[in-house]
């Protein structure tokens, strides 16, 4: 009797150590029965070491665990940094790309959670309307145990829930600027599922999350429902509010980057003078950017007018939140729109901050507020004007009159909305109120 005894203590000691790696994580390695679930091991077969080496300090060991899942041979590129793999087979996105990727992804501010990244994916393509997305996958792992001649060379099972994340489109966005918010807002995703506890019902509302963020709107949607559901209703989720609440107080430098956009009068001119060639380089007017997508949702407003929202994100890293210089709010700036033609529409608003470094962009928004166009970025010390809509150029080549057309076809009558933003050095954002409109 004594003897059993004793076993079973050594046992016990082995797996509450076991036990201690797990207690930040979705699942803890520990047993509340400990011969029952060797017992139970042992009918599943748990695999037996080859090589008969001992690890009598399973804390160590677990630094080089074997995960049983995926060898990722598939892909052509690997790279992997603090059990992260950073995958791929699109050429631009090579090792020495996604080893950059990497940075990028610690450059977002994080707490434990980084710990439960399992691998980030370079894809090809798109999926469906997706510009990236987050899935939490059950990982089995081995934990070889070797405690002196009970239970020796085994491997204990452990299962745990890690993140995935893939990125689409990677022949076309083709650095890590182009995919630093897509980057930031699928990690939000896993930032928010493990210190927020979203669960995707009306367990959510009890969260301390949704209670911060339900102060400004009545709209928030629970639960995910179908795919086009939740395609057609994105920014009203809870769970993508939180994402891109975590981008936008916790993202990377690169995530805040600001993207200066040429109206289509400008973009015209271009075109006119140098070809299709000039007007590549001229950015798109729809970039992932501070200026231009503050956030995805902003009918309530942007996320720090809500009081402690902020703190509370920043209460799961060890870092303090950020003063922020304390400003009125804007109001309209003034901001009026004429129609000089049937397709025609010119923007003009106040610049009250008057510095060449702080940036206002015209953002034009569906009715419903979803974001459809970054028309034209201009800095403090410039007029607040921009043209939107149907324009043309002309040039005279000898005898020749050569007129180039461009620009936005829209439905005569179609209701829109204008707001202008304002990004400050220190990276805070003032957003003015809508001006409604039709095309």
């Amino acid at each position: 009797m004594k003897k059993t005894m004793t076993i079973i203590s050594l046992v016990l000691i082995c797996v509450l150590a076991l036990g201690a790696l797990g207690t930040v994580g979705y699942y803890a390695y520990t047993y509340s029965n400990t011969l029952k679930e060797y017992e139970a091991m042992e009918q599943e077969k748990t695999i037996a070491v080859d090589d008969g080496e001992i690890y009598a300090n399973p804390l160590e060991r677990v630094k080089d665990v074997e995960m049983v899942k995926d060898t990722y041979s598939q892909y052509t590129y690997v790279y992997e940094r603090d059990n992260i793999h950073f995958l791929s087979n699109v050429d631009a996105w090579n090792v020495e790309n996604l080893a950059l990727l990497a940075d990028e992804l610690y450059a977002n501010k994080h707490g434990e959670e980084i710990d439960y990244v399992s691998t980030v994916i370079l894809n090809e393509g798109t999926d469906g309307e997706y510009a990236g997305t987050h899935s939490r996958n059950r990982e089995t792992f081995l934990i070889p145990v070797g405690l002196y001649d009970f239970l020796p060379n085994s491997k204990f099972q452990a299962k745990t829930m890690l993140a995935e994340i893939n990125l689409y489109g990677a022949e076309e966005y083709t650095t890590v600027d182009e995919m630093a918010v897509v980057l930031s807002h699928e990690y939000g995703h896993h930032f928010t599922y493990y210190h927020f506890g979203l669960t995707f019902s009306d367990l959510d509302k009890k969260t301390e999350y949704y209670k911060l963020r339900s102060q400004n709107t009545d709209k928030i949607i629970l639960d995910t429902g179908e795919r086009q559901e939740y395609l057609d209703n994105h920014m009203w989720f809870l769970v993508e509010y939180a994402a891109e609440d975590y981008v936008y107080f916790l993202g990377s430098e690169k995530a805040h980057r600001i993207v200066e956009f040429l109206d289509t009068a400008d973009q015209v001119g271009i075109y006119a003078r140098g070809g299709d060639s000039a007007l590549e380089k001229v950015n798109s007017n729809y970039e992932f950017c501070r200026n231009g997508s503050p956030h995805e949702n902003v009918s309530g407003g942007l996320p720090d007018e809500i009081d402690g929202l902020e703190e509370y994100f920043y209460s799961f890293i060890d870092e303090e939140p950020p003063v922020h210089e304390e400003r009125e709010p804007l109001g309209t700036l003034n901001l009026k729109m004429t129609k000089p033609g049937s397709r025609q529409h010119k923007f003009t608003w106040d610049t009250p901050y008057k510095d060449s470094n702080i940036i206002y962009t015209l953002i034009l928004y569906s009715e419903d507020d979803e974001t459809q166009y970054m028309v034209r970025t201009r800095t403090g010390d410039e007029k607040g004007v921009a043209n939107f809509g149907y324009y043309t150029h002309q040039i005279t080549k000898g005898n020749w009159i050569y007129t180039y057309s461009l620009g936005w076809d829209l439905d005569i009558g179609t209701k829109m909305r204008a707001r202008v933003s304002i990004v400050f050095p220190d990276g805070s954002v003032l957003l003015s109120e809508p001006l409604d409109f039709e095309y």
